[in-house]
């Protein structure tokens, strides 16, 4: 019997909404820019040299201390120049990811066969864990999406459309490899490139390595627009392959 998850309009509506959650990361930006200019403006017209502000403590406890007029400044500065627009390009790819990875498990649950190209062998601790052949089911297909995540972006795509006999244009797949490599460099090397995002970018490398990539708004909406695309392709396919 099939579940709910295969019916056209669900993943029309789980397409729909992993779209809106990556508008939302530009509607998040404009509100926060607007935001910031309040707040610059309440600066320039106050008299005032610092301002009471809460952060944490040595022991995790929320503590008012201040912060200079200056350095609020400052922040805001770099807030607004790159902190911003590094957020949403990772949280664009974490949208896809997880609408890749509840597709995955969909049709891993619906065709259990399936599971072969990513595990030839069960742990006898997981088989041991599970309390019915159902649960069994489902930690072996959690466990095969969270590995899958772990490799390269060209990998796990790769296995993505082999597992769903879906297919993304060429260009689409190397544009997102360089928009995932961008979001691995900002949070494990301060967004400076190195041999790995070179390797992984390819001719689509936007810097040199040991050189800041450019992250800005027009990089943002050109990372959300490829989300956008792989979702639309995915979704899509998806639902006119496997939907009652």
């Amino acid at each position: 019997m099939r579940s709910d998850s295969f019916t056209k309009g669900y993943w029309g509506s789980r397409r729909r909404q992993a779209n809106r959650a990556l508008n939302n990361i530009l509607v998040t930006r404009e509100l926060a820019l607007q935001g910031f200019a309040r707040v610059r403006e309440d600066l320039s017209t106050t008299k005032r040299r610092a301002f009471d502000v809460t952060v944490l403590g040595s022991e995790g406890r929320e503590i008012r201390t201040t912060r200079r007029k200056k350095y609020i400044r400052a922040l805001l500065d770099v807030t607004q120049e790159r902190s911003l627009h590094a957020e949403g390009v990772v949280s664009s790819i974490s949208v896809v990811e997880d609408f890749l990875g509840e597709l995955l498990r969909a049709v891993l649950i619906q065709y259990p066969q399936k599971v072969k190209a990513f595990r030839k062998t069960i742990p006898v601790d997981l088989m041991l864990s599970a309390g019915s052949l159902d649960e069994l089911q489902g930690l072996i297909v959690d466990g095969c999406i969270s590995e899958l995540f772990f490799r390269t972006p060209a990998d796990y795509l790769a296995v993505v459309q082999d597992t769903l006999a879906v297919e993304l244009p060429s260009h689409l797949v190397k544009t997102y490899i360089e928009v995932k490599a961008t979001r691995d460099v900002i949070l494990h090397n301060r967004g400076i490139a190195n041999p790995i995002y070179t390797s992984k970018a390819g001719s689509l490398a936007r810097g040199p390595e040991g050189q800041p990539l450019p992250v800005d708004h027009r990089y943002l909406r050109h990372s959300v627009g490829i989300c956008r695309e792989v979702v639309s392709l995915l979704g899509t396919q998806a639902a006119e392959k496997y939907s009652a």
